[in-house]
């Protein structure tokens, strides 16, 4: 194939209205397996958009086509209104990051950030001044001289993003970064990415499998099961508001209770499960369907007294604690055997009540308890963030 090189011009009407990256009816398969599975998707300009799912859903595939790096089988990419099918990487107006930095050894740090202005043969004041700046604003200016070898897994991703930002792209491309750092290092960089993004004020596009990365690091999340879109939206409505089972067991834990809707009022509904009638929130549904329930454990709460009855409350047995520090996550066995977990502060009076064996009232309110029709589709592919 033939790579016709160019430039893109700033954003016109048509990416001002539809987003900055455009990706309309991609498909892209290795073999008989497809990565991509007629994706459409709308990210809008400044904003931290992650790809979230488990490996093999197609992520990164998707990343790699909007910086030019694997061509779409069929469908189209725009960036800021104009088509990239004839562009090379090198011409896109996006910049990638990779988890394994990437960096020349053979370079100095200042060497490895100035390459991709050098390219565009920039004069080498402006070059020198552009450098220095980029490097103070990800603190590794007195590590200019050094070569990557002498640096730590930390630094070496703080260079890898100023070469990444020093040449001001539209979009910058991460592919899960910080997959190699360990925890603490990894919590720290987090926060120094959020922050980067929003001073340099252009929109990134992370992928990661972490849920946790995902909801803290973005204000738009875009789930993905299978190489197609199962979700998208701001972190909030993901975690609370999941548009189907899979959404729900990805990004975070759950509890579920299967039901039948037996009246609707109010924006909510009465499910009949086999723990009795509970009132819950969610979509529209309509008498006789079959429906998922759920709750974060976070939202279930120990009632006070031993009374089993009233709205939305059951009896339950403590089958097991786990001890995670600042709280424990405790997994109650109901009725018909129904799971259901709930999280308790370690300092709460009743934790040191939580033992095996023990009995206590559960509330899940209904306002927590969101409803998922079982017949869902995953797919929600063309989607605008």
């Amino acid at each position: 194939m033939t790579i016709v090189t160019g430039k893109i011009e700033p954003m016109g009407t048509m990416a001002a209205e539809h987003g900055l990256i455009e990706i309309d009816r991609v498909r892209k398969s290795f073999g008989a397996h497809a990565a991509i599975d007629d994706v459409s998707l709308a990210l809008g300009e400044g904003h931290f958009v992650t790809l979230l799912g488990p490996s093999g859903c197609g992520k990164t595939t998707l990343l790699r086509m909007i910086g030019g790096l694997e061509t779409p089988d069929s469908g189209s990419i725009r960036i800021a209104g104009t088509p990239v099918a004839s562009f090379s990487p090198i011409d896109r107006p996006t910049r990638m990051v990779f988890q394994s930095y990437a960096l020349f050894p053979h370079m100095t740090v200042e060497k490895n950030v100035a390459y991709g202005l050098q390219r565009r043969r920039m004069p080498d004041a402006e070059i020198k001044t552009k450098v220095a700046a980029q490097l103070e604003v990800v603190g590794l200016s007195e590590k200019a001289k050094s070569y990557p070898s002498e640096l730590s897994g930390g630094q070496q991703q703080r260079v890898a993003l100023a070469r990444a930002l020093v040449t001001k792209p539209r979009v910058l491309l991460l592919d899960e970064p910080l997959a190699a750092l360990d925890l603490k290092l990894r919590q720290r960089m987090q926060a120094e990415l959020k922050s980067l993004q929003r001073s340099a004020a252009i929109t990134f596009v992370y992928v990661t499998h972490d849920q946790h990365e995902a909801l803290g690091l973005s204000d738009r999340v875009v789930v993905m099961e299978k190489g197609r879109v199962a979700q998208r939206g701001t972190p909030a409505e993901i975690y609370h508001r999941p548009a189907n089972r899979y959404v729900a067991e990805f990004v975070g834990d759950i509890s579920v209770l299967d039901g039948t809707v037996r009246g609707t009022a109010d924006g909510g509904a009465r499910i009949e499960t086999a723990a009795g009638l509970f009132m819950a929130s969610g979509p529209a549904v309509r008498p006789g369907d079959k429906v998922h329930a759920i709750i974060r454990p976070e939202s279930v709460r120990v009632a006070s007294g031993d009374d089993g009855t009233g709205a939305n409350r059951l009896r339950a047995t403590v089958g097991s604690a786990t001890f995670r520090g600042a709280d424990m996550l405790v997994e109650f066995r109901g009725p018909a055997d129904i799971r259901i977990q709930t999280s308790i502060a370690s300092t709460a009076p009743e934790a040191a009540a939580i033992t095996p064996g023990h009995t206590v009232t559960l509330e899940l309110p209904a306002t927590a308890l969101w409803i998922i029709p079982a017949d869902r589709n995953a797919n929600a592919s063309e989607s605008s963030l």
